[in-house]
């Protein structure tokens, strides 16, 4: 499906909002709690980042091709983070997005670490470029 410019500058703002979130390091991200029957704890992600990922899960943000090994080695390298297109950024995002399925806790890892951070904010510095 192809997206408009409005559309597309829409989805990005969507996503965007959440950028004065990823920022504040010191922002709880996941409580976590044991699970007595799995015997292991597991996170409980704070409405933010439920919402977030929820935003990243729209069909405009997935990449149905990413690379799974690839974007483990791109989100990484902050050359790519910094230097990413829209395509790379829709890869690292579905990357993101997908990692809590493999991981407990991956989610609040990339909000920890400043990945989310890095990403949004390449997403701002591509939607200067849109709108010029």
């Amino acid at each position: 499906m192809s997206f408009t410019l409005e559309q597309q500058i829409e989805k990005i703002d969507a996503l965007l909002a959440f950028l004065p979130f990823a920022e504040n390091q010191n922002n709880t991200f996941a409580e976590w709690q044991w699970i007595e029957f799995l015997q292991k704890n597991r996170p409980s992600y704070v409405k933010p980042v439920k919402q977030f990922f929820i935003t990243l899960s729209q069909e405009f943000w997935l990449d149905f091709r990413y690379d799974p090994v690839l974007c483990g080695q791109w989100i990484n390298d902050e050359q790519v983070l910094n230097n990413a297109n829209l395509e790379q950024l829709r890869s690292l995002l579905t990357f993101c997005l997908k990692g809590e399925l493999k991981c407990d806790g991956f989610w609040e890892g990339v909000f920890k670490t400043g990945k989310i951070t890095l990403l949004l904010r390449r997403l701002q510095a591509i939607k200067a470029t849109l709108i010029a």
